[in-house]
């Protein structure tokens, strides 16, 4: 008589090791590369992005405060109370408030850059050399520094600038540059930001537009000049006087 069938052993086990595994490659490792990247580099360029964007957007507030102002700079002791509104005009403008991606600075609180992580946040300081200043009182505006990084997030900070050097918060394991936003120019610290300071305002240099509302020195040369009535006057003074 034969023997019974030998019966087969099952794969199921193999089969359900060999699904989990793809399902653990394909779903869960993606899940915990994504997390990885939103932690150690996403968060990082995001932030530094958030401060950029931030430092643009001072910079073109105190444009429009002097604009507004007939060409005259914010006081230092007051220059973020002063120009807090034309802040959060420019941030509005730019669109940055409908999304959450790149966080933008409050506009009450102290202004700089974010923390990430274990780095502490920093801080921004108006230049008190130029408080109460004209636009075309300002020979160089593209050396001339206008608002920077320091190193302790402090309401109207207005400390004189000095150049830290690379000694800036961490970034990727190496101490990055401070931020120094100029009059004109490219933020020091970023690149490629003039298309988005063009593009902003319809093509129009905003510097210019606030120089264009600085009247002081048009008065002032216009004080200078001499009447010629005055001078007509003058002579026939003279005149009748001998």
């Amino acid at each position: 008589m034969p023997g019974a069938p030998v019966r087969k052993k099952s794969n199921a086990a193999l089969i359900w090791t060999i699904v989990i595994t793809c399902v653990f490659c394909l779903c869960i490792l993606p899940i915990g590369g994504f997390l990885w990247f939103k932690s150690n580099v996403w968060n990082k360029v995001a932030t530094l992005g958030s401060c950029a964007v931030g430092f643009e957007d001072v910079r073109l507030a105190i444009l429009d405060y002097a604009k507004s102002h007939d060409g005259k700079l914010p006081d230092a002791a007051t220059w973020q109370d002063s120009v807090r509104s034309y802040y959060q005009d420019e941030v509005n403008k730019s669109g940055m408030k409908d999304q959450n991606i790149i966080p933008t600075m409050n506009a009450q609180g102290p202004w700089g850059c974010p923390p990430v992580g274990e780095v502490a946040g920093t801080g921004m300081s108006y230049n008190p050399k130029l408080s109460g200043k004209t636009l075309k009182s300002i020979d160089d505006p593209y050396s001339t520094v206008l608002v920077f990084e320091i190193p302790t997030p402090t309401m109207n900070a207005h400390e004189e600038y000095k150049d830290r050097g690379k000694t800036g918060p961490e970034f990727f394991g190496t101490h990055r540059d401070w931020l120094v936003e100029y009059m004109r120019g490219d933020l020091r610290g970023m690149s490629g930001n003039s298309s988005f300071r063009t593009n902003r305002n319809n093509g129009e240099d905003p510097y210019d537009s606030a120089m264009n509302a600085d009247k002081s020195s048009d008065s002032s040369k216009g004080s200078d000049k001499k009447n010629p009535d005055d001078s007509t006057k003058s002579d026939s003074s003279s005149s009748s006087d001998n």
